[in-house]
């Protein structure tokens, strides 16, 4: 996505729009959507990853580098354009972090809500990426990215602040919310807990491929179980 669109200052009300869009039930308008997310995740987990292996080789700067591509996201290869492809250095990163800080549960909660009642199959590969990479913005964001805006926290949840990528992430507290307001008839309390623990573990261990595979997997068993579709409460 070029940078000038996450600069300018309708980025965060554009933000919460395109989550909104993702309850669209047309097919092309949803694949306009899906595309616009992609655009905007995929060079923003290459931008971590890069300055994550930068930093672990003792190398701060980044100017004049280009992003490596991201290991989980294969089918990101499309949004491989001209506007994505530019050196790290200035890439608006905090405002994506802070945007994702800010509107991450509303968009995990209708990314979950497609991916076990609405999205038609061609988008569910595209789905899952896009929510394991909100996963790994939200891990990663908060040590590499220190200028973004942290919403301050809530009574019931640890600070955003004071996260790190090897304590549980955030992100793994909106999940809870939403797989345990599964009711039983859906699926039953094991098999919720189960995934929950694994995908916790998976996402402590930052290992994005397996916490897709377990996305999937989930998904998969929960819409065979459910013949008709039913909303997150």
């Amino acid at each position: 996505m070029p940078r000038s669109i996450i600069q300018m200052p309708s980025f965060q009300p554009l933000f919460k729009f395109a989550i909104a869009a993702l309850s669209v039930k047309q097919f092309e308008a949803l694949d306009s959507v899906i595309y616009f997310w992609i655009r905007l995740v995929s060079p923003s987990v290459r931008h971590l990853e890069n300055v994550k292996t930068r930093r672990e080789r003792g190398d701060s700067t980044l100017s004049g580098q280009r992003h490596f591509p991201s290991p989980h996201s294969p089918g990101f290869h499309q949004c491989h354009s001209s506007g994505d492809d530019q050196d790290d250095y200035d890439y608006p990163i905090d405002q994506v972090v802070g945007a994702v800080s800010v509107c991450g549960f509303e968009l995990t909660q209708a990314l979950m809500e497609g991916l076990l009642y609405t999205f038609p199959p061609d988008f569910m590969s595209d789905a899952s990426r896009i929510l394991v990479s909100v996963a790994e913005i939200i891990c990663l964001g908060l040590e590499f990215a220190p200028n973004a805006v942290i919403p301050p926290p809530s009574p019931a949840s640890q600070s955003f602040s004071t996260i790190q990528p090897q304590q549980q992430p955030v992100f793994m507290e909106w999940m809870q919310s939403l797989i345990l307001q599964i009711p039983d008839v859906n699926m039953n309390s094991r098999d919720r807990q189960l995934f929950l623990s694994d995908f916790s573990s998976a996402l402590r261990a930052q290992d994005w491929n397996r916490s897709k595979r377990l996305l999937n997997d989930f998904r998969s068993i929960y819409r065979r179980k459910n013949s008709r579709a039913e909303k997150l409460n």
